[in-house]
């Protein structure tokens, strides 16, 4: 049960007040304006927040688990070691955001439209991307094990350091995208887009990569041992002391990839192109 009602929270937002440490449990906030608002160790769980603006609030240490913030705009707000756990924030807009430190345990981001987004330090697992646009954000060191990034557009992403274990990234797009020193074992990116990439020193064993484009990325010294990689484009891609121990390259294009210092015990080449390799 809440402590206040939804009047007396548009008049102290409408006032620029801070609310500090008040139980919002189950309000219905849809279509809620929440611009410029400070909020510090809220509890909004169960609460509804639909079509909603949020743009420049700040939200620090607060609880949005469970909560319906569907068609929402965000823009320049912060929510700073926030937890959003199992909640929906389908089809929404985020622009210049701040989830750092933040949890989205199983939080549904599906068809969102996410750029410039900072989540630095923010972890989740069984989180769904899918469908979604990213553009220009960073993920440096957060931890979103088991996700689905299917189908994402996450062109020019930052994801160093992070441990992105056994997601889903089928047909997503991620050119120009800075994944190194990542963690990226069991991930499935079939189909997927890696190309113009900085995937060195990046662990990827056992991955899916069948009918990628991974041309002219840089996998130096990354890990693929037994990763599937049939019937992709690797083209001008340096591999250099890469690890492909039993990974499959069968029928894929690799004219022209730095090959230097690989180890490639029980590779599988059939079929696949080699063209202009140097080892």
């Amino acid at each position: 049960m809440a402590d206040i009602t939804r009047k007396e929270i548009e008049r102290r937002v409408n006032r620029r007040e801070s609310v500090k440490e008040i139980d919002l449990t189950g309000l219905n906030l849809d279509e809620f304006n929440f611009q410029g608002a400070i909020f510090y160790k809220c509890k909004f769980s169960g609460s509804s927040m639909n079509l909603s603006n949020f743009a420049f609030s700040r939200f620090e240490g607060c609880l949005l688990n469970d909560c319906e913030i569907h068609e929402s705009h965000f823009q320049e707000s912060s929510f700073f070691e926030c937890d959003f756990s199992k909640s929906t924030m389908r089809d929404s807009i985020f622009k210049e955001i701040n989830f750092r430190q933040s949890i989205l345990h199983a939080t549904d981001l599906s068809g969102s439209f996410l750029e410039n987004i900072i989540l630095i330090d923010a972890q989740g697992e069984l989180c769904d991307f899918s469908f979604s646009t990213f553009s220009e954000s960073n993920l440096s060191r957060s931890k979103f094990q088991v996700c689905d990034f299917n189908s994402c557009q996450a062109l020019g992403l930052t994801a160093d350091f992070a441990d992105l274990t056994g997601s889903e990234f089928k047909g997503a797009r991620m050119d120009n995208s800075n994944l190194k020193n990542s963690k990226l074992s069991f991930c499935n990116f079939d189909q997927a887009s890696l190309q113009n990439c900085d995937i060195s020193n990046a662990q990827l064993m056992y991955a899916f990569l069948q009918n990628s484009r991974l041309n002219s990325s840089n996998l130096k010294n990354v890990f693929l041992f037994g990763a599937k990689v049939s019937g992709s484009e690797l083209k001008d891609t340096i591999l250099e002391y890469t690890n492909l121990t039993k990974a499959d390259f069968s029928q894929s294009i690799l004219n022209g990839s730095k090959m230097n210092g690989v180890l490639d015990n029980e590779t599988n080449y059939e079929g696949a192109s080699l063209k202009g390799v140097t080892r």
